[in-house]
């Protein structure tokens, strides 16, 4: 009996004792290498069905509208410079009464932007695609998603539809982790 109550003191023990120095680690923040420019991958549907992939940036900005509004807005850029597919999608996502920077979340899709002199609340989209011609698609419906913000970098996922005045539609779903560009 004496046997098995030491043999499970001692297997505490040996469990515990790792235990007590992984609680006092720190860990070190995630490190982006130099050279790593962003990238995103999503996967069209609708008048084009391809996988596009790309470069991924984003800059943030907070300001103050002429009656005093603080807004705060995030711009998303993806850019893929191949003469294959060559295209430039970007989301502008804005929030007012924020002084500080925008958050990690889940921002909709604004559907009736009257102008950006009016500090819109929500994401507005748009997306050249030089295989579709000229004319660009806007974002109708859908979300952008924030994941993680960081000092230099920050990841999420899109899931949105745009159109076009002709009434094609593209849906977009994939994932990005973009870079901070000055």
């Amino acid at each position: 009996m004496y046997h098995y109550i030491l043999k499970s003191l001692k297997i505490s023990f040996w469990i515990l004792v790792p235990l007590l120095f992984i609680s006092n680690s720190k860990v070190e923040p995630l490190m982006i290498p130099n050279n790593f420019e962003g990238s995103y991958s999503f996967e069209s549907n609708g008048a084009i069905e391809h996988s596009l992939q790309g470069k991924a940036s984003f800059s943030t900005n907070t300001k103050s509208s002429n009656n005093g509004t603080p807004f705060s807005t995030l711009s998303l850029k993806f850019v893929n410079n191949q003469k294959s597919l060559e295209h430039t999608i970007q989301f502008i996502i804005s929030e007012q009464n924020r002084s500080d920077a925008v958050a990690a979340g889940k921002y909709g899709i604004k559907d009736n932007i009257d102008g950006f002199l009016n500090n819109f609340d929500g994401v507005f989209g748009y997306a050249n695609i030089n295989e579709l011609g000229e004319e660009p698609f806007f974002t109708t419906t859908g979300k952008v998603v924030i994941n993680r913000i960081g000092k230099d970098d920050l990841e999420g996922h899109v899931n949105v539809t745009l159109s076009d005045n002709d009434g094609k539609k593209i849906i977009l779903k994939g994932n990005f982790h973009a870079i901070r560009r000055n």
